[in-house]
Parts: C-alpha cells; sequence; structure tokens
C-alpha cells in the first residue's frame, strides 16, 4: 500500500463557491495536487485548521481518538462506583478545590483509600476530562 503524501494549500478562485469570500481558504491536497478534502466547499479558514482536519482524517486522528476513549471505556467498566465516587466528590468539594483548599489529587487518594484500590492516573485524567 502507497504512503499517500497530504498538503494544505490555498484554495483557488474558481474553487469557492461564493465570490463573496475575501479572506484566504484553504483546502488539502495529495501528492498529485488533487483536492481531496475542501470543507464542503466553503475552504478552511486556517492552515491550522486544515493540518488538523488532515491528521484527523487522514492520519490516524480519528481511530487514535476512538481507541483512547474505548481504553477508557474498558477501564472504568468494572469500576462504576469508584468513579461516581470520584465524580461526587468533586461536586460536593468544588468551592473548595477551586480556593485551593483541596486538591483533585486528595481527592483521588481518598477515594483509593476507601476502595482499597490503586488507579491509574492517565485513565482518572481520562475520566475527568471527559
Amino acid at each position: 500500500m502507497q504512503d499517500i503524501k497530504y498538503t494544505v494549500v490555498e484554495m483557488r478562485k474558481e474553487e469557492k463557491q461564493s465570490c463573496e469570500f475575501s479572506e484566504k481558504r484553504y483546502v488539502i491536497v495529495d501528492g498529485e495536487g488533487k483536492t481531496v478534502d475542501d470543507a464542503q466547499g466553503y475552504g478552511y479558514k486556517s492552515v491550522q485548521k486544515a493540518q488538523k482536519a488532515m491528521w484527523y482524517k487522514f492520519g490516524g486522528g480519528k481511530q487514535k481518538i476512538a481507541s483512547k476513549l474505548t481504553q477508557s471505556q474498558h477501564y472504568w467498566k468494572d469500576k462504576k462506583k469508584i468513579s461516581d465516587a470520584i465524580s461526587d466528590r468533586m461536586e460536593i468539594n468544588f468551592k473548595e478545590i477551586a480556593r485551593g483548599e483541596t486538591t483533585l489529587e486528595e481527592i483521588i487518594v481518598d477515594v483509593e483509600k476507601e476502595f482499597d484500590v490503586i488507579l491509574d492516573r492517565k485513565m482518572v485524567d481520562e475520566l475527568l476530562n471527559s
């Protein structure tokens, strides 16, 4: 299987759906210069947005995000009571956390002691950021 190279280029005027666009727009092209993604005809507003879309669609980003979510779901599947306890304590202590009187780490350590477990901090971070 060939490794296809994708790049971001400025959108050509004839590709724009509307002539009202006065700002630059960007599209993703393959190695031959053929447009492979043009944000449904409108083009991306910035190079960074186009690069992010390129990573997500063509660089395995979609699979990486799905894989990470699946790992987290499997980890917490049999630890529902523990995740609920963490969420409840965060909700109860949100003012103390905001004032710096307690930390998330202290809450997690308390939950670990209560349930007599050691939690994977990476999975705890994903739980808290979801």
